[in-house]
């Protein structure tokens, strides 16, 4: 509750610190006495009434009422509701993330181009990419350049590490308080929003939204839109709005809000304001900004994709090369060539478009307390990790938040085994119908037994780390040594000796299909009775049509046999009707002279002599 709730655009005049009238439209208060003395003539003039005060001395003016009579109690609030953490200079962001001169220009340069293409560019730059792709350090780069040029309105920079930094309901408050600095003009007219409404911050985003930004910057557009006219647009003004790490916003629901509100904004609006939004591409964001797409006219929303190009590989290879170069500087003893250029490309390659990861090992080589050949060595896996170092700490802190996000961690741990296992298979076909080092989502799906779509809707949460389409891709080519590492992982780990077992029972159930039991007694050279009678016995009409495919049978069997049968295949054999189908082969065939014998050779002993005499 405000001190003197029924003022109305309070107007104060102070003089030699002394409070010397109050006007406005509606003053209405009687102090006959107590504490407070106020000095000076004792008359605040007003539409209505006298504020009528006691001629008392001696004792100085309340802040909180000298706060609320020179029209600040507005300001003072907003700011206890805003994020100082998420300010573009907080001192909260230690060594916060940069371009290094000489890298990601062009893409800088495109989105610079953007801005300030007033009238012929998008209204919304959403600037998408996966997890450690230097989303953040290009949003910073962007913001400190704009802020030097003078065309920074505000940012917010979200964060789930930094306190009050992944609170989405602090957003437009924060921007609000920017935006007064940004247009000074703008200030009383959010002082007096708060003032009219002093539980704004308890409303809802759209309301704040509306009040504290929308409604002032009406106020102010037309003596900006003069201004502009009268330079011919040669003078400019501040009109980014930069908005980080979306989806590091605490709550999907709002973060779905927080867009559709930006877009009502910028359509609300006849000053044109440009947001450059960045986040990875979650499946709840990419369908918000679809949907705000369909909404708004065409060419306001424009996306702006990063992925692993020539130019990403270059600029990391300056980067890694411009810092080896700083590390021999500082050590004498390493080699004029050192690391060389077949060690950078190697790193190049496991950066796999991600900056994190080499600013990562590049933080780790150069500590101080340490040989950079040696913790280079570490890195390639030429030597052992030695005991509680962590050599690629801020990676794992951003692959295990990512991952212990998810909500199905068994199965999504069976699709990322496969996806894994997949990268040492040949590229051939097998008895799948697939090539053997295929990961398409319906492949995989048929190997962990899973229903169709399940698979998208299991790695639902893994977008910034999994390319989830037709085809499944990791997207980052250190991601599989964070999985099969406990030390790093924290108990998300993928078993890859259970992958295979789980790609060994897809294959067996894939032999045990009726039709491909009959491929075996096709290939045999079995008489047409004995066809007719597996037909029955699986009730199968399409065995008396199939082509004979031993060929993949013998690869998936191989397979199979080269790492051994567990206990679990065993007991899968043990349930179906292949049983019962060796039986009915052993005793109508002479089968140990026929030449397809190497296909049976390769389960004899495993099916004949392990199930059927176990």
């Amino acid at each position: 509750m405000s001190f003197l709730p029924d003022a109305r655009d309070a107007i104060v005049h102070i003089q030699d610190s002394s409070l010397t009238a109050v006007s406005g439209d509606q003053n209405n208060h009687n102090n006959a006495g107590g504490s407070t003395t106020i000095t000076g003539p004792q008359h605040f003039a007003g539409d209505q009434n006298i504020y009528q005060a006691a001629p008392l001395t001696g004792t100085a003016l309340p802040l909180f009422l000298l706060s609320f009579l020179t029209n600040s109690v507005g300001k003072d609030l907003l700011h206890r509701h805003t994020s100082p953490a998420a300010l573009l200079d907080s001192r909260a962001r230690r060594d916060p993330p940069r371009c290094m001169e000489g890298t990601r220009e062009a893409i800088i340069q495109e989105i610079l181009d953007w801005l300030k293409k007033v009238t012929k560019s998008s209204s919304i730059l959403w600037l998408r990419g996966p997890a450690g792709h230097g989303k953040t350090a290009l949003e910073f780069t962007i913001a400190e350049i704009c802020k030097r040029e003078g065309l920074l309105i505000g940012s917010f920079f979200f964060s789930n590490r930094i306190a009050n930094c992944s609170d989405g309901t602090l957003l437009f408050t924060t921007l609000a308080a920017q935006l007064m600095q940004a247009f000074p003009s703008t200030a009383r007219y959010i002082d007096k929003a708060i003032r009219h409404d002093p539980h704004i911050f308890d409303k809802a985003l759209e309301t704040q939204m509306k009040a504290l930004i929308v409604e002032p910057i009406k106020r102010i557009s037309t003596m900006v839109r003069v201004i502009d006219t009268v330079t011919f647009g040669l003078k400019s003004y501040p009109t980014l709005i930069v908005i980080d790490g979306l989806d590091e916003c605490v709550g999907i629901d709002v973060q779905d809000e927080i867009i559709r509100i930006i877009g009502d904004l910028v359509q609300n609006l006849r000053l044109p304001l440009r947001f450059l939004i960045a986040s990875r591409p979650e499946p709840n964001l990419c369908e918000a900004f679809e949907k705000l797409q369909s909404q708004l006219p065409k060419d306001s929303l424009s996306t702006l994709v990063l992925t692993e190009d020539a130019l990403t590989r270059r600029d990391i290879q300056i980067y890694l090369e411009r810092k080896f170069k700083e590390l021999r500087a500082r050590h004498s003893y390493l080699p004029v060539e050192w690391p060389g250029p077949d060690i950078i490309l190697r790193l190049v390659d496991k950066a796999s478009g991600q900056f994190v990861y080499a600013t990562t090992i590049i933080i780790y080589i150069s500590s101080p307390d340490d040989r950079p050949d040696d913790r280079l060595n570490i890195i390639l896996k030429l030597l052992e990790t030695p005991v509680g170092d962590t050599p690629y700490a801020p990676l794992d802190q951003l692959y295990s938040h990512i991952v212990h996000a998810v909500k199905h961690r068994t199965q999504v741990l069976q699709i990322l085994g496969q996806l894994i296992l997949a990268k040492e298979m040949p590229n051939e076909q097998d008895i799948l119908g697939s090539p053997s080092n295929s990961t398409a989502t319906s492949r995989i799906e048929v190997i962990l037994g899973l229903r169709d779509g399940d698979a998208r809707r299991l790695l639902n949460r893994m977008h910034s780390l999994i390319d989830v389409g037709d085809d499944l891709k990791l997207l980052h080519a250190s991601f599989p040594d964070f999985l099969q590492d406990t030390s790093r992982s924290m108990g998300f780990v993928v078993n890859l000796a259970e992958a295979r077992e789980m790609l060994g029972l897809a294959y067996i159930r894939a032999i045990c299909n009726p039709s491909r039991m009959c491929f075996f007694f096709t290939a045999l050279g079995l008489g047409s009775d004995l066809m007719s009678l597996v037909a029955i016995f699986f009730g199968s009409e399409q065995a008396r049509t199939s082509k004979p495919d031993v060929s993949l049978m013998a690869s998936a069997i191989q397979y199979c046999t080269a790492f051994g049968l567990s206990e679990r295949l065993s007991n899968e054999l043990r349930t179906t009707n292949i049983i019962a189908s060796y039986e009915l082969y052993v005793r109508a065939a002479p089968w140990k002279r026929h030449p397809a014998t190497l296909v049976l050779n390769e389960i004899s002993n495993l099916l004949i002599v392990r199930i059927f005499h176990s």
